[in-house]
């Protein structure tokens, strides 16, 4: 029983950095944009503007892009902060300009795979 707690503290922390850091880079991103750095001051349509434009741009530090799960990792992170900072809305949920673009993306990623098969 104690390992099984011990894991869930392990996940809890994981899941608190992994907030932590995608909030920065989104910071560090608006910045050298112009934009408001601070996640939960956005309106709702604003920071689904925002948030569309921050996952289309985002790339590794090679600079290829992000596998959509792996946005869709980065979603649930920036999730998780807004949620702690009580913001009204889940971005999960209710946003639908990067939702729509991560499942565009995936749909691409999984027809290219196909035709490699080929």
């Amino acid at each position: 029983m104690a390992s099984f707690y011990h894991a869930l503290t392990i996940s809890c922390i994981v899941k608190k950095r992994s907030a932590d850091y995608w909030k920065v880079i989104f910071e560090k991103w608006a910045k050298t944009r112009g934009k408001e750095e601070q996640l939960e001051s956005y309106a709702i349509q604003e920071l689904n503007e925002a948030l569309s434009q921050f996952y289309v741009e985002l790339r590794k530090e090679n600079g290829h892009e992000y596998k959509p799960d792996s946005l869709k990792v980065i979603q649930a992170a920036l999730d998780r902060y807004l949620r702690s900072q009580n913001y009204s809305k889940s971005i999960l949920r209710s946003l639908s300009r990067g939702s729509s673009f991560l499942q565009g993306k995936r749909w691409k990623e999984k027809r290219e795979s196909y035709a490699n098969k080929e």
